[in-house]
């Protein structure tokens, strides 16, 4: 809780303390005058008269009330009658005197309010509490609701910007030759294509606020084809850098992985891998190879890029492993740090998981478990 809402909390409730404190002082002035004048009038002959001895039963009995703590009579300034093993100060009380018109007679009562009226009280107290202070609570959650609205906004923005550039990219190089696209140019454009809209799609449905228990209904009824997506990618960045000669990207699978599905979107995987590979690329500097190797085992896939670039510093990889973080850019405008914290969030969606096994100016190796369709 922040030092703001803890002071607003406590002003409220102190507030609703002292508009307590001026109900209870306000009812105690109110009842001591009322039973002051009731006394009077029931009394008023033998207080009028001093006759002191026809008073001490109805003090007697007055001190039966749970209301009167103490009682002190005197006539002409000797005591007649005092309940001095009643007279006891744990209680808020009013002192109230009582006079005939000669004032001979003097009656002093300790005029509190009953137990049962603290109770009551107490009760009221500490429900006003509670419902200032949860409504207190809820203008906060609201506040705290908009305030992460506008954060999930930023990092949608973020995200969308971030996995739409590489597409992009590739879409920018096949177009400066558009006269003599090869077969697979063309089907990358198509799944260029696909990935913008896939990530379209997912901005949308984020936009939305679609709940993360149906997000990841939806995300567990989605499946592709492990292989081809993988060389559709592979052959996309290929495009990409085909004007990088410093890079070359080499993959390698088992014959038993043709055929296997896994549960995750073509679209989502192609940013995962892609993102992972950009990361690849920009620890790299000089020549050098990404290689890709695609595995299934045991209802389970794999996909381990491996690059021999910069590598990660251990402290820097645990950052990473916990959030969005960028290294190893020559500039903040290479990227967000979210490619890798997004492709570990994709993956989890589908319980699927992510490691890093880095060394520093040895090289980095990624690896993306996905469950298998059964």
């Amino acid at each position: 809780m922040s030092a703001r809402r803890f002071y607003l909390y406590l002003t409220l409730s102190l507030a609703v303390l002292g508009t307590f404190a001026f109900v209870l002082f306000l009812t105690i002035n109110q009842n001591s005058e009322r039973f002051s004048k009731e006394f009077y009038s029931q009394n008023y002959q033998n207080i009028e008269s001093g006759n002191a001895f026809a008073l001490i039963p109805q003090l007697n009995s007055i001190l039966n009330q749970d209301s009167i703590y103490c009682v002190v009579g005197k006539n002409n300034l000797s005591t007649f009658f005092e309940s001095s093993a009643q007279c006891r100060r744990s209680y808020i009380v009013k002192t109230v005197e009582i006079t005939g018109k000669n004032k001979a007679i003097v009656l002093e009562f300790e005029y509190g309010l009953s137990k049962q009226f603290y109770i009551y009280l107490f009760s009221v107290f500490l429900f006003a509490i509670l419902a200032v202070n949860f409504n207190l609570f809820m203008v906060f959650r609201i506040e705290d609701i908009r305030n992460q609205s506008t954060i999930r906004v930023n990092n949608i923005a973020k995200q969308v910007a971030h996995d739409i550039r590489s597409p992009l990219t590739a879409l920018n190089m096949i177009s400066q030759n558009v006269s003599s696209l090869r077969e697979e140019e063309i089907e990358t454009i198509k799944s260029v294509v696909s990935r913008i809209n896939g990530i379209a799609d997912d901005l949308l449905k984020q936009s939305k606020e679609v709940s993360y228990a149906k997000t990841n209904i939806s995300n567990s009824k989605k499946s592709c084809e492990l292989l081809r997506s993988v060389k559709s990618i592979i052959n996309q960045k290929k495009i990409e850098l085909q004007y990088n000669s410093k890079i070359n990207i080499e993959l390698k699978y088992n014959e038993s992985v043709g055929g296997v599905r896994v549960e995750i979107s073509e679209d989502t995987l192609a940013r995962c891998i892609s993102n992972v590979i950009n990361n690849s690329v920009d620890a790299i500097v000089d020549n050098g190879d990404i290689f890709i190797e695609v595995d299934a085992r045991e209802n389970v896939a794999s996909i381990i890029i491996t690059d021999f670039g910069k590598g990660i510093p251990d402290h820097i990889l645990e950052k990473i492993l916990n959030g969005p973080i960028s290294y190893g850019k020559e500039s903040s405008a290479a990227g967000y740090g979210l490619g890798i914290s997004g492709a570990i969030k994709a993956l989890k969606e589908v319980s699927g998981n992510l490691k890093i096994i880095s060394k520093l100016d040895v090289g980095t190796q990624v690896i993306m478990m996905i469950p298998t369709v059964i």
